[in-house]
């Protein structure tokens, strides 16, 4: 060990050797000095001369008075105080390096604010005292008939007092009692006024205060303090519904109808499994090519056109599964088709023309047209239709794409397709 002493202070201490040449604080003044470089070693005694002269009896004598006189620690008695103003038997930091600087303190005002806060937990009313601008808070309570110069020394004396009581005891103490501040910074302000904001964290969470502060001399005091209140940006307003796009086509006699894709059709989400049996079912029947069902054929359309809007789906699905070619799949589909329009009151241009023992159809391009119409009017109406209502206009808030087809570039107006 070296017995080196504080330059400044001539506090002793005693270093390790291999922590002789580091920076270290004296626990007494504060100041940091290096040992080797303090000018106060205390050299070691060298008894070499005294081994040679003295022999074998001072070696021991000097080994008896070195081992005999160490303690328990192995440290000679009587050390000096350990250094950094470290508690009895704790050691020198184990890093090479200074001891760490102190943080920079914090804006002058944030402190002010923080110790606020801290003197309302703790009923700390003389801090209070210390810490408030009470001419700013007076101007802020009162009806401002009378300043806080107009006041008499017992008036002001008397709103001081139970401006702080309302702090400690009363309803203002709610605000900022066991809170902790645990984020601060100065959000605006000049050399003589600040706002300073405190996130103050308490039982159940952590919300934002903002202080202001007036400097009075060389010193800010706290003028008023309320929690920040968030403005949530407003919604912004939803835009116009947009339709549904379908296509606007003109066909070759110059009729321009609505049309959409044909595509497989699912029963509705809500609709039950039992009900989605029995649809199935029904379809099956009605769409069956055998002549010798007819009573069953008339009956499974009855229901279908009583279970209504949760059979619409599976109806179209029909359109798109049995093709639109041969006499016995335009009767079909004429069944499936005829079902729909009871349904929904709604009609297409598929209408093929029933002779005696055989089946003339309108034109192909008609008859197409007519199934991909169905598609399309479910398409803009699927979500608000419940039941037929007659004279309803299922296109009321169409939009389509543009025009295409034999005389798209006529451009003529368009007509719903006849009933």
């Amino acid at each position: 060990m070296r017995r080196v002493r504080c330059p400044r202070c001539q506090t002793p201490y005693a270093v390790p050797e291999e922590r002789t040449q580091n920076r270290v604080r004296c626990a007494g003044c504060g100041r940091e000095f290096v040992p080797d470089l303090a000018g106060f070693k205390t050299r070691q005694r060298d008894y070499t001369g005294l081994l040679a002269a003295g022999g074998f009896l001072v070696v021991a004598l000097l080994l008896f008075l070195i081992f005999g006189g160490l303690g328990s620690s192995g440290e000679p008695e009587g050390q000096p105080p350990p250094l950094f103003g470290e508690a009895p038997g704790a050691t020198l930091p184990p890093s090479a390096e200074p001891a760490a600087a102190t943080p920079s303190p914090e804006d002058p005002a944030v402190r002010v604010a923080r110790s606020f806060v801290e003197s309302v937990t703790t009923y700390n009313r003389e801090r209070l005292e210390r810490t408030l601008a009470f001419a700013d808070v007076y101007a802020s309570a009162s009806d401002g008939e009378r300043s806080w110069i107009d006041l008499s020394a017992a008036e002001q004396a008397e709103f001081r007092r139970s401006f702080v009581d309302s702090l400690i005891h009363g309803e203002r103490r709610g605000d900022l009692a066991d809170r902790e501040p645990v984020e601060a910074a100065v959000v605006s302000g000049d050399d003589a006024r600040v706002q300073v904001r405190l996130l103050l964290k308490g039982p159940v969470a952590a919300e934002p205060y903002l202080f202001r502060l007036v400097r009075e001399g060389a010193e800010w005091r706290v003028a008023g303090f309320e929690k920040e209140r968030i403005v949530e940006p407003p919604a912004p307003e939803p835009g116009p519904k947009r339709p549904t796009l379908v296509d606007q086509v003109v066909l070759s006699d110059g009729s321009v109808v609505i049309e959409d894709e044909i595509r497989p059709m699912e029963h509705l989400e809500d609709t039950p499994s039992e009900a989605r049996t029995r649809i199935d079912a029904l379809i099956a029947t009605l769409v069956d090519p055998n002549p010798r069902l007819g009573m069953e054929i008339a009956e499974a359309r009855e229901k279908l056109i009583e279970i209504g809007r949760p059979a619409i789906p599976r109806l179209l699905n029909a359109l798109h599964d049995i093709p639109a070619d041969g006499a016995d799949n335009l009767v079909r589909l004429n069944l499936v088709n005829k079902t729909l329009e009871a349904i929904t009151g709604f009609s297409t241009s598929f209408a093929p023309q029933l002779g005696e023992g055989s089946i003339t159809s309108a034109s192909p391009e008609r008859l197409h047209s007519g199934l991909k119409q169905w598609f399309a009017w479910w398409k803009l109406n699927h979500k608000k239709f419940e039941e037929r209502v007659d004279g309803a206009d299922p296109f009321a808030d169409l939009q389509v794409k543009p025009l295409r087809g034999a005389a798209a570039e006529s451009k003529p107006e368009p007509r719903r397709p006849p009933p």
